[in-house]
């Protein structure tokens, strides 16, 4: 087994990462400092999850849900391909997050019009707020001739912290992990379902 030598805590392996998940299908196994250490796995779950872990959404759901009881000391993290995260933990779903709804207008608008996209605009910007100190990426969507004036608040203390003319725009929680910051929990690994 060739050594990946890749982090998810580092954003400067961010886009080697991106590229190779986007290449493999299966799950990605990480170690608790977020060390990549092997892609393109199965999982696989016993009789007993399968018996007392109902079904979840999709295949992927299910057996990440399955999986993660079996396996009490992993987070398993699934990405569905229309962009909602799960994490689960003993066989239950921990957090939902959601894609932001303006970037799926964004997104939604450009593949409307293919080839003819230029008036439409999607950009994440990442904003700290003045009042609370709290970071929040800022999505916000341009579609030329459907601009008005918007602002975004701070999902904490709902402080204004951004203002645009813009066709949408929208601001949620944000944190940055760099490598320096470690999970506490040294025997938690994650396992992360990619597309």
């Amino acid at each position: 087994m060739t050594a990946f030598r890749l982090s998810m805590l580092d954003e400067r392996d961010s886009a080697a990462i991106g590229h190779l998940l986007s290449q493999i299908d299966g799950a990605t196994i990480l170690d608790s400092t977020g060390n990549l250490i092997r892609t393109g796995v199965h999982l696989k779950y016993s009789a007993k999850s399968n018996d007392l872990v109902p079904e979840h959404k999709g295949t992927r759901h299910t057996s990440a849900k399955r999986f993660s009881y079996d396996h009490p000391n992993t987070l398993v993290i699934t990405v569905s391909e229309d962009g909602p995260v799960t994490v689960f933990s003993d066989g239950a779903s921990l957090v939902d997050l959601k894609v932001s709804h303006s970037k799926q207008v964004g997104e939604l608008l450009e593949k409307m019009a293919p080839g003819k996209n230029e008036g439409v605009t999607h950009s994440s910007i990442e904003v700290n707020c003045e009042l609370c100190g709290k970071a929040s990426m800022i999505e916000e969507v341009k579609v030329t001739g459907n601009e008005e004036m918007h602002e975004a608040n701070c999902p904490v203390c709902n402080n204004t912290i951004y203002s645009s003319r813009c066709f949408a725009l929208e601001a949620h929680s944000f944190k940055r992990l760099h490598p320096r910051h470690r999970f506490r929990d040294k025997a938690k690994k994650l396992i992360m379902p990619h597309l």
